[in-house]
Formats: C-alpha cells, structure tokens, sequence
C-alpha cells in the first residue's frame, strides 16, 4: 500500500489546525498575561505562572462562575499558563469576572475574532480540508486582530505561505539530495593505502617488485580490449607477500602521480581480505577515501542498517564503480586472500576498467585461476634474494658479526623466509641487549647459539619475543605456519601429504612417492590431478632437476616441523605406527632404484 499524498486543501486544514493550537494559544497567552499586568499588577503584582497567581485569580470569581466554570478554574488555579489551552485563555480574557469587565473595546472585539476562527473555522469545519480562498480570508482576520492586539504576525505569514508540508523524512531526502550533488560535483583526487608496514626494520626486495612489474606490463601489453589485469604473489606464510605488495603499490603510485597530468588521479587501495569483515571494512574505507559521502556510506553500514555483510559490500562496490571511472589508472591489492572462493563478490566489476591492475596476496595457491589471459601468477615461496635476506638479518638484529659465512648459514638454515629472519634477529638482538649472565655475548656466539637451538627444535622459543612485541604482525614464522596447516588438512589429499611428509626427513622427495603414498590412502582421488595439487601447493616447493627427468618436492624446515609437529599431537601412537607402516610400504619397492637411492636411503633414516 503506498503512502497517502496530500491535497493542498488538506494542507490547509492542517495548517489552521497548528496556527490554532499554536500561534492563536500563545497569542492569547500574551494577551492575558498583558491585560492581567495593566488591570492587577499594581495591586496583586504581575503574573508569573505562580500558585500565588492562581489562588488571586480564583478568589475574584464569584460563586456563580465557579459553578459554571469549574472545570476551567480547576486548572487556571494552578497558576501555571503552560498548561491552559485556547478554551482556558478565552474564558480568562473575555469571561471571567477577574478581568473580562476591564478589557478594552479593541481587546475584546479582536480576541473574540480569534474565538470565531477556533470555533467556526477549525472545530465545525465537515472534512479536513479548507479551499485555498476561505483559508487566505480567514488567515487576513488572524493577521488583522493580531496586528491590533500588538502580536508578531510573522510566524503567521510564514504557515499560510507554505506550499508544501515539510517533514523529518522530507528534510532527509532533501539533505539526500544535497549529498549526492556534492558528490557528483566533487573532484577525484590522488590517493595510496597500503599493506600495513612491521613495526621492525624492511628490506626493500626490488628483483622481486621489477619481476611482478613486468607480469603487469605484459598483461596489459595482450590486452586488447581495456579489462582489468591481475597477478597473483602466492606463497607460504612469512614469505613477504604482503611487504612485497607494499612496496610495488608504493613503486606504481610515485611513477603514476610522476607522469600524470593534472587533470589525470591515480589510486593504490588495500582491501583486506582475511576476512568478510575487514573485506567490508576496506570497502568501507575505500568509498570514503574515493570521496563518497558519510551519510551514503552511514545509510549502507551504519548500525542502523539491517543489510548483509555481503549486501553492504555489493552496495558499496555499486557507490565505488561510480567513482573508479574518473580515475586513469589505478592498483586494487587484496592482501591476505587465502580463501579465493569468498573473493567472488567482492571482485571489481568489468564497468571499472580504465588501466586497472589488481594484485593479490594469497596462500590458496591451489585455486588459482587457470588459463585466463588476463591472470598471471608468481610465487614467493623461495624466499629473498640471498643479498637482501643478509641485509635483513643485519638490520633488524643490530648485533655486530664479522663472521660472513655465519651469518649466510643463518639465512639458509631460516630458507631465505623474511619472517623467519625477522623473528631469529630479533632474538637475537633481544638476547644480546640484556647481556643476560652479565658479560658481553659476541656476535658471532649468539648467532652460534641460536643454531643450535634450531637443530635441538627450539625454534618456537626463539620466536616468543617477535610475538610479544610486534604490533603489526603478531604471529611468528611457526604459528603463521601452523594456522595455513590446520587449514591444509581440511582437505583429505593434503592431510595424507602432511602426514607423509611429517613423517619424512625434511630433504627433497620424488612427488611420484608423494602421490603414491596419497592415493593408497585415498584411492578414489585421481592421479594427475592429485599430483598437479601437491606441485602448486605453497606450503611445498618444486625442485626440477637439470635433466628435467622427475619433479622434486621439498619443504621449509620450518613447515616440515610443523608438519612433524603436527602428526605427534594429532595423531594418537597407533595411528602414527601404521603411518609409519604405510610410509615404508611406499617406499621399500623403490630402495632399489639407483636414481632415487640417496634420497631413499636420507627419508627412512
């Protein structure tokens, strides 16, 4: 049922309804308490609203009018005018025996004009409506005897000019109105969010940047028809994906915001999508910083509104399309999107185009878009650059070696991983500092030290100050591990592989094993395509031999002791044995297979 709409005839019925109630009563008012000042004042003082006031009042009707009017003086007793109404007013000023024989001509004729307005034209009128011609002569009357009873008619003047009925939802949509004109003529302007940085010291990974660099130029280059192009960095947890994005988001909004006219803006926005609420929360964020108004963004995610996380977000990527268009060229980075299925409606659409790239950081190498033209992919799992992993380690740890060679077995025995590094130079910078067992603790020593906790399995220990203390981060190399690997083995395939693997010796295996090891434990998974899924997992890492006969599959040490870790507290010791079991049944009829005897010889050790 649709809402009732006004005639004007209506509304000036309830026009003469309010200036009744309100303009005529408060006229009155006024009048009453004027006449009653000039006539009593000088003998019983002016009136203000006391019980003193009331009780004068009172005592000077005779006993006739209290029995006629003794619902009316019940109430002007009180003393307190606020609460008479119209009737109160009209007995006070022109009935009463305390003041109506003492009126003036003027003041009784013209409050008895207001009387005749209450009486004929708002309490006998038939329906709620007054014709346009008698409302205007009947408001002339008004306007007449308040000019002479001395009242301000502007009030007046203004209700009988209205055309139209304003209201709380008229004002609304009319300051609505107002905001999306802002909006439409507002500017765009240049704006970078980024991935937020660590609270420790970064190195910048320039090979890195310049390789996904190019991945966007080529893309673009096949790009025929303006869509938007996207490369996915994929990778283990403390790889540096999200740094990595930082610094090539920061790379591409200097060169644009270098080269571009005035006229022309540029954009780098980071959507957060470990989750449906910072996704929506980085939508929110991001429509802001496009220049839509709060009180659009408020309408769709204030607390009031009782949309979907998923409707909010469609309705805020609808307001920022809108906006995408003005700029030239822009980089939407979704970090952290380790579940890409719920990426599909949060997605820009093919109305933003324009020279879009989008970026994104993901573990979920597995489903990765396969065979689109306009995807590209690269993965971060090998770590840094040996350089830059050296330069890390020294910037971050602050402790002086001299001892070169030690310091590149550091890095390889932490697999080049930027977290990793960041966690075991904090240690040690931490360790060295407190100068714990009061004598100075070369470099080199604790470094040294540190080593060989690593072989003793004491890696989560030295992690301990890198959590208590960072703030952007707060998860160390093994804990963002071991959160990825209760998210792998949801998956049946991958549960075998973490078992088999944890089970191994962190060294290299054919992924033929692998694959045979899986799918006699699964035998309905198919074969290529289980193979296909251990090679793109990234938790894993493909080695290619130079003869390019078979396919390597290694981990970092600190993912195989996490899957270690991970077998001993989830599995109970029976089901351990038979993995056990199962593992050398794999591998036995192969031990005597000249080509894979080494690597056979290290993993049933």
């Amino acid at each position: 049922m649709s809402d009732q709409e006004y005639s004007l005839e209506e509304l000036n019925y309830f026009r003469v309804c309010y200036i009744t109630t309100n303009i005529i009563r408060d006229g009155l008012h006024s009048v009453f308490k004027q006449e009653w000042d000039r006539v009593h004042g000088w003998r019983l003082g002016p009136w203000q609203d006391t019980a003193r006031n009331g009780q004068d009042f009172f005592n000077m009707e005779s006993m006739r009018s209290r029995r006629r009017n003794n619902k009316l003086l019940s109430i002007i007793r009180n003393g307190n005018t606020s609460e008479w109404d119209s009737t109160c007013f009209f007995f006070a000023i022109l009935f009463s025996d305390s003041l109506g024989r003492w009126l003036s001509p003027t003041v009784v004729v013209n409050v008895d004009v207001l009387r005749d307005f209450r009486n004929g034209v708002f309490a006998h009128l038939s329906q709620a409506s007054v014709l346009e011609t008698d409302f205007q002569a009947n408001v002339t009357l008004v306007s007449s005897a308040f000019t002479a009873l001395g009242l301000d008619t502007k009030h007046l003047h203004e209700i009988s000019n209205q055309k139209s009925f304003p209201t709380v939802e008229l004002q609304q949509l009319r300051d609505q109105v107002g905001v999306l004109e802002e909006e439409l003529q507002a500017n765009p302007k240049s704006f970078m969010c980024l991935p937020p940085k660590p609270s420790h010291e970064v190195t910048e990974r320039k090979s890195e940047v310049e390789e996904i660099m190019q991945l966007f130029m080529d893309l673009q280059k096949n790009n025929d028809d303006g869509s938007i192009v996207t490369v996915y960095a994929f990778g283990n947890p403390g790889c540096g994906k999200s740094q990595i994005a930082r610094a090539l988001g920061k790379k591409l909004y200097d060169e644009a915001v270098a080269g571009n006219d005035p006229d022309s803006c540029t954009f780098v926005m980071t959507l957060n999508a470990e989750s449906q609420q910072s996704m929506l929360d980085s939508y929110y964020k991001f429509a802001r910083e496009l220049g839509v108004t709060e009180y659009s963004l408020n309408s769709i995610a204030g607390s009031d509104s009782k949309l979907k996380h998923d409707e909010k977000i469609s309705h805020l990527k609808t307001l920022v399309s809108a906006k995408v268009k003005d700029y030239s060229s822009w980089l939407l980075i979704f970090d952290n999107a380790n579940d890409l299925e719920s990426l599909k409606g949060c997605w820009p659409g093919e109305e933003w185009r324009g020279g879009g790239k989008v970026l994104v950081t993901t573990q979920d190498s597995t489903n990765l878009p396969f065979a689109d033209l306009s995807c590209q992919d690269i993965s971060l799992s090998d770590g840094m650059q040996t350089e830059d992993a050296l330069t890390l380690l020294r910037s971050i740890c602050q402790v002086s070696c001299d001892d070169n060679e030690l310091e590149h077995a550091v890095v390889e025995a932490l697999d080049f991983q930027p977290l990793a590094i960041a966690c075991a130079s904090l240690y040690v910078r931490y360790v060295h500092a407190s100068d714990v067992r009061s004598r100075v603790v070369l470099g080199s020593s604790t470094w040294k030290n540190y080593l060989r906790k690593l072989e003793m399995g004491k890696r989560h220990l030295t992690e301990e100050i890198y959590e208590r203390t960072n703030k952007s981060y707060p998860l160390s190399m093994t804990s963002a591990v071991t959160i990825a690997v209760e998210k792998l083995v949801q998956n049946e395939v991958f549960k075998h592989v973490v078992h088999f693997l944890g089970l191994s010796a962190p060294a290299p295996i054919d992924l033929d094993i692998i694959v045979n090891f899986v799918t006699k434990q699964a035998p309905a998974v198919d074969e290529d395509m289980t193979a296909a899924d251990i090679a793109k997992c990234s938790l894993l890492i493909p080695l290619v031999p130079d003869d390019g006969s078979r396919t390597l599959m290694n981990v970092h040490r600190v993912v195989h002791d996490v899957f270690k870790a991970h077998v001993c507290h989830k599995c109970s010791i029976e089901e351990i044995i038979a993995l056990n079991q199962a593992c050398i049944e794999t591998l036995s009829p192969l031990a005597h297979h000249d080509p894979l005897q080494s690597d056979l010889n290290f993993h049933m050790c």
